[in-house]
């Protein structure tokens, strides 16, 4: 599929999410208000955490093995074998602790030891969770973007009722417990999508493998590991940030602006990943590299621009769509928010070499500088500026981001062989 229509299809699915958002989001801030945004915002932080801790960046490696290995099936699979054994090792290590601390976590979490059952039941439903992003790696990596989307699709709708109905039944708790079982459900329906498939038979997942194959893949678990640390913990960071030099429903309204900023540049980042990793893990020449990156700029570029544009235009409209009369100092992040946006959608497309083509102590060391960047900017901000505060750390910390993974991604560029020079030593050799 064309570049176009697989922005297209994204936007559609980002478009069910968003409404997956809007829904959600205005039955919780009708029936708990800032607060019970803030706390769905924590555990959805934690959900991202554990993920990225046991299937997220591992799941990039299967992308980019299955990619570069086009319509061979043996040879991925010696990959998709190391990852699943690298996983069964981690579950039998983190579910336990996690099951164990399960009350200090929900205590630390969401404010309350008695909502334990909502770690046990991420834990225990975690297997689930890990199928979805590995079954969906490896869709991306042989380029069945329809397949792929539709799946995320068809997971976004399910999951909606799902929330939607546990939150009519149980309140704030049904919504922590939907949370949880997001990515599982998810992990459900794309099993029911590829079970026919031939690469799904367990042979090609479980078996022998060797030890490169399980040296690489534990550097991309590493960098879920480090992502795990990072990322969502410095969200954890701000929240925490906002609530103690502003208030809990401070730390409510600044979550509000992220789940917007978060959908407004899925639409994007979702095209590109789907569309643009699998050419970056296959590409070797530089002239194949520079064309597909220029046709992902001269169209993502517009798109964001457009996408901020109408986006701060209808925010009013968005907040009152979304929420109540309590998230109207939300209204204020919308410009400096969306600027940070528009440089990380930037971003993400030179960031996406660091996976594709196995930077793994970089791409540490990004996350690791861009996640403590955002958390003691935003700490020395919002004392200072009060809640706008996290927003121009989010710019800030963006900005350096961009810089940074470009320089990385020239690099690389300078040191790729070009075309027409492999072509002239072919033609010299005969």
């Amino acid at each position: 599929m064309k570049l176009f229509s697989v922005t297209i299809l994204s936007g559609l699915l980002t478009f069910l999410n968003m409404v997956k958002g809007f829904l959600i989001s205005k039955v919780v801030a009708i029936y708990a208000g800032p607060e019970g945004v803030a706390m769905m915002g924590q555990l959805q932080s934690f959900v991202a955490a554990i993920n990225g801790l046991v299937s997220n960046q591992i799941g990039q490696g299967i992308a980019r093995f299955t990619a570069q290995n086009g319509g061979d099936e043996q040879s991925p699979s010696l990959y998709w074998r190391a990852a699943t054994k690298l996983l069964v090792y981690i579950l039998c290590l983190v579910t336990p602790i996690f099951i164990i601390f399960s009350s200090q976590l929900a205590n630390w979490l969401i404010g309350s030891a008695e909502l334990y059952w909502i770690i046990v039941l991420l834990m225990v439903f975690l297997p689930l969770n890990i199928c979805n992003s590995f079954l969906l790696s490896v869709l991306n990596g042989k380029e069945e973007h329809l397949k792929y989307i539709t799946s995320l699709m068809l997971s976004t709708v399910a999951s909606t009722i799902m929330a939607i109905l546990l939150i009519y039944l149980y309140g704030i708790n049904g919504g922590l417990a939907a949370v949880a079982l997001n990515n599982a459900l998810a992990g459900l329906i794309v099993i029911a999508r590829v079970y026919k498939a031939d690469w799904f038979k367990l042979k090609h997942w479980f078996g022998q493998t060797d030890a490169e194959k399980i040296t690489v893949m534990s550097k991309y678990m590493a960098l879920g590991v480090v992502g795990a640390l990072t990322g969502p913990m410095s969200l954890i960071f701000v929240r925490e940030t906002l609530e103690n030099n502003i208030s809990l429903a401070a730390a409510g309204n600044w979550q509000l602006m992220w789940s917007i900023s978060t959908a407004f540049i899925s639409v994007l980042t979702t095209a590109v990943g789907v569309y643009y990793y699998p050419k970056l893990a296959k590409s070797r020449y530089f002239e194949h590299l520079t064309s597909d990156t220029l046709k992902v700029f001269i169209l993502i570029i517009p798109l964001a621009l457009i996408g901020a544009g109408v986006i701060y235009f209808i925010r009013i409209e968005l907040i009152t769509l979304l929420a109540t009369e309590e998230f109207k100092y939300t209204e204020k992040l919308f410009g400096v928010q969306l600027l940070g946006d528009l440089v990380r959608i930037l971003s993400y497309i030179p960031a996406l070499l660091l996976m594709a083509k196995g930077y793994f102590k970089m791409n540490a060391l990004c996350e690791i500088i861009a996640s403590l960047n955002f958390a003691m900017i935003s700490y020395f901000l919002i004392p200072e500026l009060g809640i706008i505060g996290a927003s121009y750390a989010h710019l800030i910390n963006y900005a350096v981001y961009f810089f940074v993974v470009s320089t990385v991604f020239i690099i690389h560029l300078r040191k790729m062989d070009r075309f027409s020079d492999v072509k002239q030593q072919e033609v010299a050799s005969i």
